[in-house]
């Protein structure tokens, strides 16, 4: 889900596969938007939030700080490829049931135009190719995140518990996984810088000056609950 914060003037990008269904049950409670239901809406890239979402709070609120998980990309594709391995999974076209994890990755590396995948270094770039997501958090060290998102947020949210697939084999050969890592070879640069600093990176082509939240009464604070009560009105239409 994409999780929106206005009075603290945040956005929670959800990268597909990087723990962003426990994250939507720790802290979608707080959140005055959430987006979700359809994979298309649940998992908003950066260039997707700033063309069709962006413009609608920047009038009121000014930008917003977006933040987002990635992983280490081969884990990434092991998740996603465990994921693909559900009998929940109806699309016989993404379902990978009976298949190996190798056909996968060989099916990823032909860019087999049936089924289009957009990488975690895509998701996190803006429309001219740079990185434009604020602040990227690691998975493998989910706790900072969770620091993060408990001061800015002013909670005591737990460590979200992760959830995993039911196991599955996803050896490769070296050959195989060589070409993988030619093929990802900015993804892994990107992970691997975000592991660098500690597990949170910060996008030094696009700081952002974080803010408390607005006092009651100001007009940003106005704005933001204006934006509480749409989201809340959008829910109850959506519920009914």
């Amino acid at each position: 889900m994409m999780l929106v914060f206005p009075a603290e003037r945040l956005v929670f990008l959800c990268t597909p596969k990087c723990g962003s269904t426990s994250v939507e049950e720790a802290y979608a409670p707080y959140a005055s938007v959430v987006l979700g239901g359809h994979p298309k809406l649940k998992h908003v890239d950066l260039s997707g939030y700033e063309s069709g979402f962006a413009p609608l709070t920047g009038k009121d609120l000014g930008s917003l700080e977006t933040v987002c998980l990635i992983r280490d990309p081969l884990e990434h594709l092991r998740s996603l490829y465990r994921y693909l391995c559900r009998r929940t999974i109806q699309d016989r076209k993404r379902s990978q049931r009976g298949r190996r994890f190798e056909d996968f990755v060989e099916d990823f590396l032909s860019v087999d135009p049936s089924w289009k995948m957009k990488t975690q270094l895509e998701f996190v770039q803006e429309e001219t190719s740079q990185v434009g997501v604020n602040r990227i958090f690691a998975l493998d060290h989910l706790d900072r995140f969770v620091d993060f998102m408990n001061e800015r947020l002013g909670v005591r949210g737990s460590r979200p518990a992760l959830n995993a697939s039911a196991p599955a084999s996803t050896s490769i050969t070296s050959g195989l996984e060589a070409a993988l890592r030619c093929r990802l070879a900015p993804d892994f640069a990107l992970h691997e810088a975000v592991l660098r600093a500690d597990g949170s990176w910060e996008n030094p082509l696009r700081k952002f000056e974080s803010r408390s939240a607005p006092k009651k009464g100001s007009t940003a604070a106005m704005a933001a609950n204006r934006h509480r009560l749409r989201a809340k009105a959008i829910g109850s239409k959506a519920d009914g």
